[in-house]
């Protein structure tokens, strides 16, 4: 090892230090978040998926211990008269492809033997028909969404437990459900979005019970033998929402079910300032204090996500106690070799993320070829 990989080395004594969140034992502090979607369809031709498995194996290659890339659209139901639209319309779900526990065992059979872990989410998007009540999270949509009976919540449940298995038949070493950027889970956790008068509404453990019935489902599925955690926003940006103290007393209430191995702390909405896919004119990780805040609330092991742009900030994150473990999803689409680079003392080499979102908007927002491929390998 040369006088320069050894000082740099020292320098991401946090980073490059080994943890176990429940049964997923991680050789370092540097997770990649899904962003699966812009990178080939790992459930359309061989060609598409060999695209996509590439791409995560090439990160799990350079040294990210944990890759949370498999992407985990919940089967969303549509009764007639709802039609759903953009990310909505994926009603049949991930989970359902008939290809899905041939492909997803391949890539993470590629990425297991890249030293990597693998998960998968478990994301139904709030009002797209589906939603607690009638009122909308968003001050820029007007439409109307379905409110859920007690007989749709209970079909839900039984969703996310078909799903867990699925992932567990795959041989993924994880599952996450998602409580957050406007899920349907979160919009029944929302002080704002869930105004109902029945043992979903009210109260938080009123407003949580959908989520922790999901949880005790998944977890029925998956044992011990996968870890679960839980993607939450840490605070609302909506005044009506939960603010940054209902955030903590989120995670304190996830942490008391029992069921849970770790939490995931990010912010932001898909229509909100900041967004949940912050551009440049945020600072570094710009929220990682209030990560932080539950870390010291919790015995629970706290991820934490946003704007990490760089390995040295995701040193500084978790040097200073915000967080276990730090996502980095858009640094990791503009540098292949990025923990590579800055364990051998050769940041200065590294591609940087701006921050620009180039890489989402061309594609998802003006329907332009995705930037993407050019630099996935």
């Amino acid at each position: 090892m040369s006088t320069a990989t050894r000082a740099a080395e020292a320098a991401l004594s946090h980073v490059l230090r080994p943890i176990t969140l429940g049964p997923m034992r991680l050789r370092n502090r540097i997770m990649v978040p899904p962003h699966g979607s812009g990178i080939g369809n790992l459930w359309g031709t061989p060609e598409e998926a060999e695209i996509h498995m590439a791409y995560w194996e090439s990160r799990a290659s350079d040294g990210a211990a944990w890759i949370d890339g498999v992407r985990g659209r919940v089967r969303n139901p549509v009764i007639p008269g709802f039609e759903t639209g953009g990310y909505g319309a994926e009603t049949l779900g991930n989970y359902r492809q008939p290809n899905y526990v041939e492909r997803v065992s391949e890539l993470a059979g590629r990425l297991h033997r890249a030293g990597a872990v693998v998960t998968s989410q478990l994301t139904v998007i709030g009002g797209v028909p589906q939603s607690p009540g009638p009122v909308l999270s968003s001050p820029l949509t007007n439409s109307r969404p379905h409110v859920m009976s007690i007989e749709d919540i209970a079909t839900y449940v039984e969703e996310y437990r078909y799903s867990a298995a699925r992932a567990r038949q795959a041989g993924l070493d994880g599952i996450e459900l998602h409580l957050n950027h406007d899920d349907m889970l979160e919009w029944f956790l929302s002080p704002l979005t869930n105004v109902r008068d029945d043992r979903y509404g009210g109260g938080l453990e009123n407003r949580a019970r959908f989520a922790v019935e999901a949880l005790r489902a998944v977890r029925e599925a998956v044992g011990d033998d996968l870890a679960v955690g839980v993607r939450f926003n840490l605070r609302e940006e909506m005044p009506e929402g939960y603010d940054e103290s209902g955030g903590v007393e989120v995670a304190q209430l996830l942490e008391a079910t029992g069921l849970v191995d770790y939490l995931h702390a990010v912010v932001g909405s898909p229509w909100g300032d900041p967004s949940y896919i912050q551009p440049q004119y945020y600072e570094e990780a710009q929220w990682s204090s209030l990560a932080g805040r539950v870390r010291a609330a919790v015995g629970l092991p706290v991820v934490y996500a946003g704007r990490v742009t760089t390995i040295d900030v995701a040193e500084r994150v978790l040097a200073a106690g915000d967080a276990d473990v730090v996502g980095m999803a858009r640094a990791y689409l503009a540098e292949r070799d990025l923990l590579t680079k800055a364990r051998e003392g050769r940041a200065d080499e590294v591609r940087p993320c701006v921050g620009g979102n180039d890489c989402i908007s061309r594609q998802y927002a003006e329907g332009l070829p995705s930037p993407v491929r050019s630099i996935l390998t």
